[in-house]
């Protein structure tokens, strides 16, 4: 056994030929593999001349091996096997740069429609009330930017919709879809024929009632009404339940769900506490619920408004499988603070958003909020310029309608 230790050539058996038949059976085996690699890093080489110089670098390269070594195609394909793996990687190099040949490269392909919201929250010190209801007692409604007072026209306010600076942000940054509140019943027609004239259609309706209230669900049903005769196919909600428990307040959305389903609409609930805080509380309410009319609209800025620790990607995963309509607002990331910039401005990581939307097959709407910064109240150009600007970051995107 010495002597086979020290010279294994003598020690050959059946062993050894049962072992030298594995190794070939190997070695032809990755042969085969590289061959198959090289065919298909050939087919890169021919389809893709363009995408990335190196390309032709290593071409190049393994054509003067080839010659260096008398060798043919068979040879040249077996390199490619190997070299397939650099290629692979200088692509990604090239796919991954923000730009391509002075064009913007698309995060995603989503051809989602993409609209304006025509109302906000008001100027400060209103948005505070507006976002905590419970602190506004006593406040005449009729002067909130966001009221549904008996003067509202659908845009949140008395302001002629001709006049209305978010519509003409909207018509300027060439959009062709808004987010208006649900209009008196006696509006429906005119409204309907002037959003017409400027090309334009709604696309979300903002609905607004208290399920603390014993007449809400009235209030939903003649709301929903009018989003059918609209033919708008979401309701947003900010769902606000004073004086009753959560429990009583999953009921009536429920019962809420039943009326949507009738109409063929979907309520959507804002990211607004405390049914709505975040991804883990919006799945809560999801779960009680348990209506597939009642779903979610993710509010991208109210993430960091409202929570500390997390962003909006984070509590979008969470909530994913509910989502219906999503909500593209920028924040600077201070907890609680007023200060909602001009998209892609602050710290939204609205690519990550996006794709992940598109990696789970998200087919609903995309709305743009303007709320602006607290003590700043923007003019009619100041509005303008950030509907244009919030547009022309996020249309790069995608292929938005």
């Amino acid at each position: 056994m010495v002597r086979q230790a020290h010279h294994p050539e003598r020690s050959r058996g059946i062993g050894a030929g049962v072992r030298d038949e594995r190794f070939e059976n190997r070695r032809l085996f990755i042969r085969r593999l590289l061959q198959i690699s090289g065919f298909g890093f050939r087919i890169l080489l021919g389809c893709l001349p363009r995408v990335c110089p190196v390309t032709k670098l290593l071409y190049n390269e393994m054509c003067d091996c080839s010659r260096r070594t008398r060798t043919r195609t068979r040879d040249i394909t077996e390199r490619g096997g190997i070299l397939a793996v650099m290629l692979l990687m200088a692509l990604g190099g090239c796919w991954s740069r923000p730009m391509q040949e002075g064009k913007a490269v698309k995060t995603t392909r989503m051809t989602n429609p993409l609209a304006v919201r025509l109302s906000n929250y008001g100027p400060a010190p209103m948005v505070r009330q507006a976002h905590h209801p419970e602190q506004s007692r006593g406040i005449d409604r009729s002067i909130a930017v966001s009221s549904k007072s008996p003067r509202t026209n659908g845009l949140g306010s008395s302001t002629p919709l001709e006049k209305n600076s978010f519509l003409r942000g909207a018509i300027g940054a060439g959009l062709h879809y808004v987010f208006i509140d649900v209009p008196r019943p006696e509006e429906l027609a005119l409204l309907k024929q002037r959003l017409a004239q400027h090309g334009l259609a709604a696309l979300v309706l903002r609905g607004e009632t208290d399920l603390g209230r014993p007449g809400c669900l009235d209030e939903l049903a003649s709301q929903l009404a009018t989003c059918e005769k609209m033919g708008v196919k979401y309701m947003f909600l900010s769902p606000k339940h004073t004086g009753v428990p959560k429990e009583a307040a999953y009921e009536r959305l429920r019962q809420a769900g039943e009326i949507a389903g009738k109409f063929g609409v979907t309520i959507a609930l804002e990211t607004h506490p405390d049914l709505g805080t975040n991804g883990d509380v919006h799945r809560e309410t999801m779960k009680h619920i348990n209506h597939p009319n009642i779903r979610v609209n993710l509010d991208t800025g109210n993430i960091t408004f409202y929570n500390k620790g997390t962003d909006a990607v984070t509590e979008l995963k969470k909530v994913i499988d509910y989502v219906a309509t999503v909500e593209l607002k920028d924040h600077d990331g201070q907890y609680k603070s007023w200060n909602f910039p001009v998209l892609g401005k602050g710290v939204v990581d609205f690519p990550g958003v996006l794709r992940l939307l598109e990696r789970h097959g998200f087919e609903g709407p995309l709305t743009i909020e303007v709320e602006g910064v607290q003590g700043v109240e923007m003019d009619e150009s100041q509005t303008k310029s950030y509907i244009a600007q919030s547009v022309a970051y996020i249309k790069p995107l995608g292929e938005f309608k």
